[in-house]
This record gives C-alpha cells, sequence and structure tokens, in this order.
C-alpha cells in the first residue's frame, strides 16, 4: 500500500517559515530559513520532475544550524516467498 505525504506550511515571518510533514501517523515539525536555498520551489520542480520521470530528487532545507535533506525515489518492491 503506497503511504501519502501531506507537506503544509505556516505563515512566513522575517523570512522563516514553518514546514510540516505528515506520514502517515508521523508529524515532523521544523522551521526553515530562505537562505541559502529556495527550498519551496526546489520543492514544487523537484515533485514535478519527479512526478513526471520518476528521477530521485533531493531538496534541501536549512535551519541554520541543522539542513535537512528530503529524498524523494522510487523503491522497487520484489515479491516472493520466504520459508
Amino acid at each position: 500500500m503506497a503511504e501519502r505525504v501531506k507537506i503544509s506550511f505556516k505563515e512566513i515571518c522575517n523570512g522563516w517559515l514553518q514546514v510540516q510533514v505528515q506520514l502517515e501517523e508521523v508529524l515532523f515539525c521544523f522551521t526553515a530559513s530562505y537562505v541559502p536555498y529556495d527550498s519551496i520551489y526546489e520543492l514544487a520542480k523537484g515533485l514535478f520532475i519527479f512526478a513526471s520521470t520518476s528521477t530521485a530528487q533531493t531538496i534541501k532545507w536549512n535551519t541554520e544550524p541543522v539542513e535537512y535533506d528530503f529524498f524523494f525515489h522510487r523503491i522497487q518492491v520484489r515479491h516472493g516467498l520466504k520459508s
């Protein structure tokens, strides 16, 4: 079964953006800086490329001093039996 990811943004305040990422029951929140990455633009572009071509994408978010990388890639599922 495919898991759904929900990404939401709160209001920008002094160049900082609150980001919430929810995957099923797990909620991850952080406050991202607008420098040095244009992460919202990169997220939109990366998701478009990923959805169109299945080419893996990495989106960087900076929280000063911590940096998060979001990886979007396909995972192949192998079917078989184990004994």
